[in-house]
């Protein structure tokens, strides 16, 4: 993830102090077992490259740079703690927290505006728990020493604020190559024999699924375990 990257160490052991400048949706993936990658380092910098990249120069999304990333400053690690905050936020509202007309505009919201409160911007928002609120907001604070100062911090923050007990929202879905249906009285609405479940089957590795027809499925016997 977005912490391995920034721990990288050099063939004689040094730090490299990757930043990777562009952490957006787009270069975020989410694969099938839950696990997110990080992807497309093109502008990446490591500190001894530094100075190669002229002063003043925007690289990256504006609506996703950090304040200091903005102004041509050096930039570190909570810089991409920062992008990852804006992501976050979008995660949750379904919009940008800020968003101008013109690039000027937004380069001054960026680097001088508070960003609005996520709960209660958009209807949907109240369930959201104030302590995932705190934390996502504090990964959007304009001085650096006051953001989670590790992605690895912010992974710890945002789990203490996800208490799954305290959040009135439903389970992730599972991906549709392991889609499990327990036993249920829909079973009996489609003829399936009692205690069984219905499997869906990935294609092959290499293989793409069928664009008509029937999806293969199995069924098999459930085990369920002794009280």
């Amino acid at each position: 993830g977005l912490h391995a990257a920034h721990e990288l160490v050099g063939k004689n052991g040094e730090k490299l102090n990757l930043v990777h400048r562009d952490v957006t949706p787009h270069n975020l993936f989410v694969t099938y077992d839950g696990n997110t990658k990080v992807v497309d380092f093109g502008i990446a910098k490591f500190s001894s490259r530094m100075a190669s990249t002229r002063a003043g120069t925007l690289k990256g999304k504006l609506a996703y740079m950090s304040p200091e990333q903005a102004f041509g400053r050096p930039v570190d690690r909570r810089s991409d703690v920062y992008s990852l905050g804006i992501v976050l936020y979008e995660c949750l509202t379904g919009v940008l927290p800020f968003d101008a007309a013109s690039t000027a505009d937004l380069l001054r919201m960026q680097i001088m505006d508070k960003p609005p409160k996520i709960i209660g911007r958009v209807p949907g928002t109240d369930h959201i728990p104030p302590a995932l609120e705190e934390v996502v907001l504090r990964c959007l604070d304009k001085e650096p020493n006051l953001r989670p100062p590790t992605a690895d911090t912010l992974r710890v923050q945002l789990l203490q604020a996800c208490d799954r007990r305290r959040l009135n929202v439903p389970a992730p879905t599972p991906p549709p190559s392991a889609i499990v249906v327990a036993p249920t009285s829909l079973e009996e609405s489609l003829g399936l024999p009692e205690h069984s479940v219905t499997v869906r089957q990935s294609p092959p590795e290499g293989m793409a699924t069928p664009l008509d027809g029937p999806t293969p499925r199995d069924t098999v016997p459930l085990q369920r375990s002794a009280p």
